[in-house]
């Protein structure tokens, strides 16, 4: 990802403070790409890294790293890192989005994932998680009592 529009990858607008994540002449596939707003913490870093004069935000040598499958890989192998991958930070983002309580909707339209999906994968970690459902097992349970014997069980209402 660059620092400009470009023909081989996305790239941040710093003015605006967000991240396109294909580049100019990517075609639309099923994959979606769409723009996001560029977190604080890494909006500092980008910035820095431009005015040092980089061109990429992943550079080698002060070019641009062609295959970042490669690289990242490399980088795990280097940081002793085990089962890592590009996706595993994802999920540890959606993760986290849901931890700390936004909405599915709005955490399916930053990651560019179905709303379907994050429900399906990470509605667990949501701080309300089945919330309605308990309590209404809990209005219902107050005028149940169980009688439990030996060999049967009672339930008067």
């Amino acid at each position: 990802m660059g620092f400009q529009p470009n023909t081989v990858g996305g790239w941040f607008d710093l003015d605006r403070e967000l991240m396109f994540r294909k580049s100019e002449s990517e075609k639309m596939t099923n994959k979606r790409r769409t723009p996001a707003l560029i977190p604080r913490q890494l909006l500092a870093y980008i910035k820095r890294w431009q005015s040092q004069g980089c061109s990429w935000a992943v550079e080698y040598d002060g070019a641009r790293v062609v295959d970042i499958k490669r690289a990242f890989s490399r980088a795990t192998v280097e940081a002793n890192l085990e089962g890592v991958t590009p996706h595993t930070l994802k999920h540890t983002a959606i993760t986290w989005a849901m931890q700390s309580g936004a909405p599915s909707w709005k955490i399916a339209g930053y990651f560019s994932t179905s709303e379907e999906t994050i429900n399906k994968v990470y509605a667990h970690h949501a701080p309300d998680f089945m919330e309605s459902a308990k309590r209404a097992m809990e209005r219902g349970s107050k005028s149940v009592v169980v009688t439990r014997t030996r060999n049967s069980a009672t339930f008067k209402k």
